[in-house]
């Protein structure tokens, strides 16, 4: 199965982040609390990256398979619906065992991962850095 490509997801585009979420997280636990949740989920994404390069490189399908389906949840919690979108895509094809397709999820998971950060820069200021 070859992936299609995608169009690049713009930083405040609802493909990114789903806002409606990100508002209620906020009026939920406040401010402080949600960049908190934001900073530690982007450091986890920066830390699962070479990881999940690793495993491909080791064809270690279903460890990729399972820490996409981790990260795909947190995302969706979070309101980032692009970058769950990416990690569904990413389990799918590590349950399929396809190679080069892992290899393209991973680079677009990595452009999004960037955007998002931006995101949060903005939002947060320097708790995003």
């Amino acid at each position: 199965m070859t992936a299609m490509p995608r169009p690049p997801v713009v930083a405040d585009s609802p493909a990114l982040v789903d806002t409606t979420v990100v508002a209620e997280i906020h009026r939920a636990i406040g401010r402080d609390a949600l960049a908190g949740l934001v900073q530690r989920h982007l450091d986890g994404v920066a830390r699962s990256i070479p990881l999940l390069d690793a495993w491909r490189a080791d064809a270690r399908w279903e460890d990729i398979r399972n820490e996409a389906h981790r990260l795909k949840g947190s995302a969706a919690t979070l309101g980032f619906t692009g970058l769950s979108a990416l990690w569904f895509e990413l389990e799918s094809l590590a349950s399929d065992g396809n190679a080069p397709d892992v290899e393209g999820s991973l680079a677009r998971i990595r452009l999004v991962h960037g955007q998002l950060r931006g995101w949060a820069a903005s939002r947060f200021g320097a708790l995003a850095g």
